[in-house]
């Protein structure tokens, strides 16, 4: 008998195991983990290779090229409840491409018999190199960053170097362009078994903006769904939200209320899921907002909906509201869901708990007008089931829970342990757990380290271009090609000369300190060992950790914003950024659809509207004659531009007048390097300009810029 193992007898079912690692490719000789049960143990190996998206070649086991194949599991990923520390699910192993790997015992490994099924492993930790380890610290390269990912609350993943698709803050109006199930995004799925979802009736947050930041910055539940916010075009979502949250409002309006002030709805879903807005027709005539979340089934579709109570009876209200669920049932997969939450002030309703955890009204106790009724009947047709039963003071429900039927097992709706910041009368607030599994998006970290210009080594950089005999390497060049060749050079002048900086991540919120991240750590933890077992002591528990947040929480906050004031006079910069961060809403999504494609990143996002506007540009046709008219109204030069010639005084002048800006464009030069570079750029730079000038050739390289959409 081993340390740590137990006798196993012949009919007694083997210890699950407690450690799998995951060793790097230079430590182990072929692929597979390794699962053992007991005594005994086995390998399964898989064959097929691995191909990386990372396109720089690095002695780190784990940066390889885009052209590199290993016989090596790309990733292992655990799913485990670090709340109770208690194990939950075990090991996935999984692939970037779609090869087909075929499992079978490796050599000297003992197979498996048909009575000796292994559990799934409890708990998966990656097996670190301490000297590997060390290297990567130490190593410092522009494009060396790899993405950074989490599974979820303290949940493990491996993060391996690369791009991953972002995907976040969609909006779509049709359903078949969103996102579903993909072979990456799979892989984040695995981590996270369900959502705790908060909803409230907050009546109001206009008058309490601070205190819902505050609430909001812990980012405990992963969606919020508020209705009553009597939020409007004058407050915007970055005074609640920081970019931990993809939000979703819909304000009252002329379009859906008569009244000018209240109501109002927000779904805010975290920014890791992938989430888009979904617009069935005439759905903003209600006060409602519907956004879909992908999850590793399908697509889950959660609505937060307001029926103000002088309208509960508003057959038009409701047709609307019922068109947009039509609507919505007419776009579902096979395993797609619904949730819709909100405040329906049926208070006339009597509710009683069925036998499949689901709640149906009580006829004899119920007063049911027309417009409920069909409320109801076209719920129960798309196979919605009511699952909130907690009461307010009048022994009423105002606020409902509608699940898909299939997700009754895995919905348990209960009153939340502490209100965001208030208490609004009639309405408690309620914690929904979803068993759902919603995908991840990868956080790509490859712009984490950039350039420090302002520390470049211009002596070095001027000595070696010095050394350059710029005549032979242009000779024979076209404009286009010798452009190209100056580009290059420089490009590898700059990797060569100018230090690289590692970008400092601003923390969130912007006064957190280590002890609020701690605690903020042990407040999630509470809060979800809170919702698996739903006692007096888990709730107590969380009361108290969130009470000590809060008040450390609200300390360091107001001491922010004494700092901000202070810093008025002495740096007026710091204090105007953070009043227009505050003032402006968030921008560019990083997730776009035209319904067709999906882009991911700022280039692809501005490259998928070049696209469409190339395609709806009619390019006009014109007739040889009307070429020539046009030509003849062009004003000509008395000389010809092959007879201009730019001399170095002139390329040397112009160089001189350059900004000493930091900033680049798709070649990666500053204009900084070519100011304080100028002596020496000067001759090759003549050389190409006077070339173009002679041929009437621009070079292709020149023509690129970055271009950004602004909406």
């Amino acid at each position: 008998m081993t340390l740590g193992r137990s006798v196993v007898g012949i009919m007694d079912a083997p210890d699950p195991p407690t450690v799998v690692a995951l060793l790097p490719p230079a430590l182990i000789s072929r692929p597979g983990p390794t699962c053992e049960r007991g005594e005994r143990g086995f390998q399964n190996s898989l064959h097929g290779k691995y191909t990386f998206v990372n396109t720089l070649a690095s002695t780190d086991p784990y940066r390889v090229s885009s052209t590199t194949h290993l016989h090596d599991p790309l990733a292992v990923l655990t799913e485990r409840n670090f709340a109770d520390d208690t194990p939950t699910a075990g090991l996935r192993i999984f692939h970037r491409n779609d090869h087909d790997f075929s499992l079978s015992p490796g050599p000297g490994r003992l197979p498996q018999r048909d009575m000796e099924t292994p559990d799934p492993p409890s708990s998966v930790e990656p097996a670190v190199d301490t000297e590997l380890q060390s290297q990567s610290t130490r190593s410092c390269h522009p494009s060396r960053p790899g993405p950074e990912s989490s599974g979820g609350e303290e949940v493990f993943q491996a993060a391996f170097h690369g791009k991953y698709p972002i995907s976040n803050g969609i909006h779509c109006s049709d359903a078949s362009s969103i996102p579903r199930t993909s072979t990456v995004t799979n892989i984040a799925a695995s981590a996270t078994t369900y959502v705790l979802v908060y909803y409230q009736n907050v009546g109001g947050m206009n008058s309490s903006l601070a205190e819902y930041q505050l609430a909001f910055s812990d980012c405990c539940y992963d969606v919020y769904a508020l209705t009553e916010t009597w939020l409007n075009q004058n407050t915007t979502t970055s005074q609640l939200f920081n970019d931990s949250y993809s939000v979703y409002r819909q304000d009252r309006s002329r379009s859906n209320s008569c009244k000018s002030t209240g109501g109002g709805v927000l779904l805010a879903v975290r920014s890791g899921f992938k989430s888009c807005a979904v617009n069935p027709p005439n759905s903003s005539v209600v006060e409602q907002f519907w956004v879909a979340i992908t999850t590793v089934d399908g697509i889950l579709y959660l609505c937060v909906v307001y029926i103000p109570p002088d309208r509960v009876n508003d057959e038009n209200l409701m047709g609307n509201h019922f068109e947009a669920i039509n609507w919505v049932v007419l776009q579902l997969k096979p395993r797609d869901k619904i949730v819709i939450l909100g405040d329906f002030n049926l208070s006339a309703i009597s509710w009683q708990r069925n036998s499949h955890g689901s709640l149906f009204p009580i006829a004899s106790r119920s007063s049911i007008g027309t417009a409920p009724r069909k409320l109801l009947d076209t719920y129960s047709t798309a196979g919605l089931k009511q699952m909130n039963g907690i009461e307010n003071e009048n022994h009423r429900t105002l606020d409902l829970c509608f699940v898909s039927d299939e997700l009754c097992v895995d919905c348990t709706v209960t009153e939340a342990p502490v209100p965001l910041v208030k208490i609004c009368r009639h309405h408690s607030p309620l914690l929904t757990q979803l068993k759902i599994r919603p995908q991840q998006r990868f956080r790509d970290t490859s712009e984490s380290l950039s350039y420090e210009f302002s520390k470049t080594n211009f002596n070095g950089m001027n000595d070696f271009l010095g050394h350059v005999d710029w005549e032979e390497v242009l000779r024979d060049h076209d404009a286009s090609l010798a452009a190209s060749t100056i580009s290059s050079i420089l490009a590898y002048a700059i990797d060569q000369f100018v230090p690289v900086k590692s970008k400092r991540v601003p923390p969130k919120p912007a006064w957190a300190n280590a002890d609020l991240k701690r605690l903020k750590t042990i407040k999630r933890a509470a809060l979800r060992r809170h919702s698996k077992y739903r006692t007096d002591a888990t709730r107590i528990r969380y009361v108290e950790i969130n009470t000590t947040y809060k008040q450390l929480n609200d300390h360091l906050y107001n001491a922010h914003q004494n700092n901000l004031q202070r810093r008025l006079k002495a740096n007026p910069k710091s204090f105007w950024r953070y009043v227009n961060e505050q003032r402006k809403e968030s921008g560019l999504p990083s997730t776009m659809s035209n319904g067709l494609l999906e882009a991911d990143s700022a280039a692809d996002i501005a490259d998928l509207f070049r696209s469409h506007f190339n395609n709806v540009f009619t390019n006009e046709h014109l007739e040889p004659q009307d070429v020539a008219v046009a030509i003849e109204n062009v004003p000509r030069l008395s000389v010809p531009l092959s007879q201009f010639v730019i001399s170095l005084d002139m390329v040397t002048s112009a160089g001189k007048r350059l900004k000493s800006s930091t900033g680049y464009g798709p070649d990666g030069i500053p204009s900084i390097i070519l100011k304080r570079c100028m002596e020496t750029l000067a001759a090759p730079l003549a050389a190409v300009f006077n070339l173009s000038l002679a041929t009437g050739i621009f070079p292709n390289c020149w023509k690129q810029s970055y271009v950004f959409s602004c909406l």
